[in-house]
């Protein structure tokens, strides 16, 4: 329960708050209980008190705090920017002589690591899902090699474990965790997990907090691609 507004009006006390109609409010400092009634349209409780003494007001004052400090901590949901191909990330694909394409890599989620959220907040992609986000990643990194070719023999499973976002008040951390599975046909020729973590400054202020985090996704993507592409066995599984 929190209270929007409240003000003295011809003798009595009102403070539009959030309770049901057949909650009762007790005032602090009092043992008076007074019964919420809706308004005329039907739509916010009101609290009608006989007299309004500074006491009263001063309460409703404090309960003004609740929503507020409610969005300072929080925000609201955010879409993270597009995933941009890392340019060191790409060189590594780049041997001589070339390495075998990879057809569309596919991109699942464990239950419970498809989707972000900070603070209540939810994350979203511009590619419509977390994991949709993280095979864009690897598709385009793999196009811009000239590694992707949709009628490759070689394909990249990838099963996100663990994807999350932490914002606390003076730092956050997340975790990014995936299963690689490379099969050339039917055969399995590299499967191994890769994870990585990271920190960053956070804030008590959520329109602060809530940012900073989400903009640590991408980074964090990049470092768990890196980890792949910098594995000798599989670079040699794609020879």
């Amino acid at each position: 329960m929190a209270a929007v507004f409240a003000k003295k009006e011809g003798g009595e006390c009102y403070g539009i708050v959030w309770p049901r109609a057949s909650e009762t409010l007790t005032w602090i400092g009092s043992r008076q209980k007074w019964k919420t009634q809706l308004l005329n349209d039907g739509t916010l409780p009101i609290i009608r008190a006989p007299l309004c003494s500074v006491q009263g007001i001063a309460v409703k004052k404090s309960l003004l705090l609740i929503p507020m400090l409610a969005l300072l901590l929080q925000g609201c949901g955010m879409t993270m920017t597009r995933y941009e191909p890392s340019y060191e990330n790409v060189q590594k694909l780049k041997q001589t002589p070339p390495l075998h394409a990879i057809g569309h890599p596919q991109v699942t989620a464990e239950s419970g690591e498809g989707s972000l959220v900070v603070r209540a907040n939810p994350v979203r992609s511009p590619s419509g899902s977390i994991p949709a986000h993280i095979q864009d990643a690897i598709t385009e990194e793999l196009r811009k090699a000239g590694l992707l070719d949709p009628q490759a023999e070689r394909q990249l499973k990838v099963l996100v474990v663990k994807s999350n976002l932490s914002a606390g008040m003076g730092t956050g951390d997340g975790q990014l965790a995936a299963r690689f599975t490379l099969l050339n046909g039917s055969d399995v020729v590299y499967d191994a997990t890769k994870d990585v973590s990271s920190q960053w400054s956070s804030s008590f202020f959520g329109f602060i907090a809530i940012p900073n985090a989400v903009n640590a996704y991408n980074p964090m993507l990049r470092d768990l691609l890196k980890e792949l592409y910098s594995d000798p066995k599989f670079i040699q599984a794609l020879k």
